[in-house]
């Protein structure tokens, strides 16, 4: 390995997905008296579309 490939990194990523456990986050939040609602299909088509029209997507 050249100083070039550790300053600039050789092209090659590896990436793992790691398990997520957010019970304890949740049953503390849940105690302060926040809760959310599951996110629904009409949340993500109306937050998608706000992203769409700020133009989030283009090039």
């Amino acid at each position: 390995m050249h100083l070039p490939d550790l300053i600039i990194g050789s092209g090659k990523v590896k990436k793992i997905w790691m398990p997520v456990d957010n019970t304890y986050t949740i049953q503390a939040l849940y105690r302060l008296g926040i809760k959310w609602p599951f996110i629904s299909e009409e949340y993500i088509y109306y937050f998608v579309k706000y992203l769409v029209d700020l133009d989030f997507f283009s090039i």
